[in-house]
């Protein structure tokens, strides 16, 4: 679950920073106007530019900031999960070990009565 969030964010943040790189091109292609009759709206445009590129970064920042939040999360719950993962691990052989002693205990049991069983017909 955490993971595929990391990887929407981390989705969203290289969208927009394909938006800035675009706006790089834009300001290069279409600032470099040679035309007298578009002189007049040359400071807009550029401005206009900044602006886009300033709010992609801000937007940019915090999702960068989400990110690394999410990343702590995706790491808890690894974490986690080695832990669970450890602990049944562990429970699992602590089981094993425990029915394999009373598998023994029931074999040495079963072996004394036949001894007993033996003494008694020889005696």
């Amino acid at each position: 679950m955490h993971a595929g969030q990391l990887t929407t964010l981390q989705g969203q943040k290289a969208a927009l920073e394909e938006q800035i790189c675009e706006l790089e091109r834009r300001k290069v292609e279409e600032g470099n106007i040679t035309l007298l009759e578009a002189l007049p709206y040359l400071p807009h445009f550029l401005s206009d530019i900044r602006t886009e590129a300033t709010r992609l970064g801000a937007a940019i920042s915090q999702l960068e900031e989400s990110i690394e939040l999410k990343k702590e999360d995706v790491m808890q719950a690894w974490q986690e999960t080695e832990k669970t993962n450890h602990l049944e691990v562990r429970e699992k052989l602590a089981m094993r070990l425990e029915q394999e002693r009373l598998e023994q205990m029931e074999a040495d049991e079963r072996s004394v009565i036949a001894y007993a069983r033996s003494l008694r017909r020889s005696a």
